[in-house]
């Protein structure tokens, strides 16, 4: 799902206030999830600083895709809360040859450009994130959490987070692309 500029073409990125009124729309969407572009970040692991890459997204993100994390848990609801202490799901990758699949890493705080971030899951197997660009995504953290963890991309006290975000949904059962197309038509329309 993705927004048109004011030319009418495409974004394919929205914003994560627009993602929100996005899975606001139920009666379509049975679920809805929101992953941002891979970013550049670094963490602290065995007293070195480490170039990884770093994912936001939803709470909801693996539930849209149909995965589930090979270990421990992803975040929740509560933990995409503005203001919440960070966590994040280890990339499964990164878990087997970085953290030599030590199953001890959950519950484990590491740095990620320096703030505390607590590691409470290991990604799916075989998942490389929400756009394989080569490089497999090192850390999931909830999109709430950019302000905190980079807060060069959006400042800690900024109203709302506009940074580039992929979003895909689930159709709700007896729903069809045309309605949700509707819908979606529906609220661009709000949106301008």
């Amino acid at each position: 799902i993705y927004q048109n500029d004011r030319t009418g073409q495409p974004l394919v990125v929205v914003s994560y206030e627009a993602y929100k009124r996005i899975a606001d729309h139920r009666e379509v969407f049975s679920t809805t999830m929101a992953g941002s572009i891979p970013n550049p970040g670094r963490y602290l692991h065995e007293g070195a600083i480490r170039d990884g890459v770093v994912e936001f997204a939803t709470a909801t993100y693996l539930d849209v895709l149909g995965l589930r994390p090979s270990l421990g848990r992803w975040f929740d609801e509560s933990e995409e809360r503005p203001g919440t202490p960070p966590v994040a799901v280890v990339g499964y990758q990164a878990w087997t040859t970085v953290f030599r699949s030590d199953p001890s890493l959950i519950g484990r705080v590491i740095r990620i450009e320096g703030e505390p971030v607590t590691i409470i899951g290991i990604g799916p197997a075989n998942f490389r994130g929400n756009l394989d660009i080569g490089l497999g995504t090192d850390f999931w953290l909830p999109i709430t959490a950019i302000p905190s963890v980079f807060s060069n991309m959006v400042p800690r006290n900024a109203p709302t987070i506009l940074v580039p975000l992929f979003v895909k949904a689930r159709l709700r059962e007896g729903a069809t692309v045309p309605q949700a197309r509707a819908a979606m038509d529906l609220l661009s329309q709000r949106f301008a």
